[in-house]
C-alpha cells in the first residue's frame, strides 16, 4: 500500500491503528502531487484542496518542499476562480501550480484590491497554463527568488489610481529572476495616473514568445495619465525576445495621455512601448506598436521607446508601427537627465515617396525614397535614394530631417 493510500484508509476510518496513522502523517511531508479543486467531492486533503488558503497552510507549514534531493511539489489545478495564491519566503518556494488552461483556471483577488499572485523572497516557483485577474494589480513580486512562468495570461482592468499587470520591487535588496514564454499581459489603462503592463523595478526578466499590451481609455484622469508597456528602472534588466509590445488608445478616446516631461508628475511618457529609466532593455525579434490611431483628442503622444538615466537599450531585428492620425510621432527619444543613456534601434521603414514624419535619433532611421531625381528627392524621377535620419546635421532652413545618401546632400522640404 503506498503512502497516499494508506492517508486516504487512515482518514477514511477503515484502518484505525496508530501505526497508519503515523503512516499518514509521513505521507503528508512526502506527497509530491496534489490538487486544487472548487469541489473535491470524496477526495481529502491534502490530495486535493477546495481553497487556495488550505493549499498554503499545507505547503508552508506542513508539506514544506526544499531543494534538497529536488523535493518539489506539483499542484495540479482544476478549472474554476481561486483566491490569490501567496508564497512568502526566503525558506518557501519549490511549486509548480499547473491550471486547466487560461480561459479555464485563474486566481483572482474577491475585493479586487490586491493581485492574484503574490511572492515574496520565494525561489523555483513556475506557473502554467493559468490565467491571474485584477483590477489593480495581476502579479506582485517582492525581493529575491524567481519563477518561470508557461501560458499565463495577466488580465488587468479596474478603475484606480494606478495599476500594473507584473511589478517586481525590491526594498530590502533581493534580486528575483523571471522567465516568460508564451504568456500575454493584457492591460486596460483605467488607472487615473500611472498604468504599466510590465513593471521591472529590479531584478532580471526575460520574455519569450508573447505580448504585452496596454490600452488606453477614457476612464484615465485627461492630462495627467500614463500608459506604458514595459518599464525597466535602475536596477533591472529585461530582454524580450520574438514578442508582440502595444501600447495603443482605444477607440475614440478623449483623454490626454500626457508628452513627456510635465514638470510636477511622474517623469514618464503618456504613450510609450517601452520606458528604460536607467535600466538595461535588450529586445530580439518582434513589434513595437504605438497606436493614438484611436485618440479624438490632438494632445496624444505616441512614444516607440524613451530611455533616460543612463539607461542603455538595444533592440535589434524588431518591426515598429507608429500611429497618430493627429501626428506627431517619435520612435526614440532620449529624456531628461541623459547622461550615459545609450539607445542602439536601428530601423528601415518601408519604400515610399515620402519619408515618415517622425522624430528620432540620429542615424537610426533609413528609409529609401522611391521616386527621386539624379540631383535629389526635391524633384521627382525615376531613382531610389537611401536617406537617413540626421536632424543634427540638416539644420538648413530648407533642410527635411533626412541626408540623401546618393548624394550627400540633406533633403529638401
Amino acid at each position: 500500500m503506498t503512502l497516499r493510500n494508506t492517508l486516504r484508509t487512515c482518514w477514511l476510518g477503515v484502518v484505525g491503528a496508530v501505526a497508519a496513522c503515523s503512516n499518514a502523517a509521513l505521507a503528508q511531508t512526502a506527497l509530491d502531487v496534489t490538487h486544487l479543486r472548487t469541489d473535491c467531492g470524496t477526495v481529502a486533503e491534502p490530495d486535493c484542496f477546495e481553497t487556495t488558503d488550505a493549499l498554503e497552510l499545507w505547503l508552508w507549514t506542513t508539506r514544506v518542499p526544499s531543494p534538497s534531493m529536488g523535493d518539489e511539489v506539483t499542484v495540479e489545478v482544476g478549472p474554476g476562480t481561486f483566491d490569490p495564491f501567496t508564497c512568502s519566503g526566503p525558506t518557501n518556494g519549490f511549486v509548480t501550480l499547473r491550471g486547466s488552461g487560461r480561459l479555464h483556471t485563474s486566481f483572482r483577488d474577491g475585493a479586487g484590491t490586491g493581485p492574484g499572485i503574490s511572492v515574496t523572497d520565494c525561489a523555483e516557483l513556475h506557473f502554467e497554463d493559468l490565467r491571474v485577474e485584477g483590477t489593480t494589480s495581476g502579479i506582485h513580486w517582492s525581493e529575491g527568488g524567481g519563477a518561470v512562468f508557461d501560458d499565463v495570461d495577466v488580465v488587468i482592468s479596474g478603475d484606480t489610481a494606478a495599476t500594473e499587470g507584473f511589478a517586481a520591487s525590491c526594498a530590502e535588496g533581493g534580486v528575483p529572476n523571471t522567465v516568460w514564454f508564451g504568456s500575454r499581459i493584457l492591460l486596460e489603462a483605467t488607472g487615473k495616473f500611472l498604468n504599466i503592463a510590465f513593471a521591472a523595478y529590479c531584478g532580471s526578466h526575460a520574455f519569450h514568445n508573447g505580448e504585452i499590451r496596454v490600452l488606453g481609455s477614457d476612464a484615465t484622469r485627461p492630462g495627467r495619465s500614463q500608459a506604458l508597456g514595459i518599464l525597466v528602472a535602475a536596477s533591472a534588466s529585461v530582454e524580450v525576445f520574438a514578442s508582440v509590445i502595444r501600447s495603443q488608445i482605444g477607440t475614440a478616446t478623449g483623454t490626454w495621455f500626457r508628452p513627456l516631461p510635465v514638470p510636477g508628475y511622474l517623469n514618464y511618457p503618456g504613450l510609450a512601448g517601452v520606458l528604460s529609466s536607467g535600466g538595461e532593455f535588450t529586445m530580439h525579434g518582434g513589434i513595437i506598436n504605438t497606436s493614438a490611431a484611436g485618440s479624438t483628442n490632438p494632445n496624444n503622444h505616441p512614444i516607440s521607446i524613451v530611455g533616460d538615466d543612463g539607461a542603455t537599450i538595444r533592440v535589434l531585428g524588431a518591426a515598429f508601427t507608429l500611429l497618430n492620425p493627429q501626428s506627431p510621432r517619435t520612435r526614440l527619444q532620449i529624456a531628461e537627465p541623459s547622461e550615459g543613456t545609450s539607445i542602439e534601434a536601428p530601423f528601415q521603414w518601408p519604400a515610399g515617396t515620402d519619408p515618415p514624419e517622425i522624430a528620432s535619433l540620429d542615424g537610426q532611421d533609413l528609409f529609401v525614397e522611391t521616386d527621386c531625381a539624379p540631383g535629389g528627392c526635391a524633384q521627382s524621377g525615376e531613382e531610389a535614394h537611401l536617406l537617413i535620419y540626421n536632424p543634427s546635421g540638416c539644420t538648413g532652413a530648407t533642410d527635411s530631417d533626412w541626408l540623401d545618401a546618393n548624394t550627400g546632400d540633406c533633403r529638401s522640404d
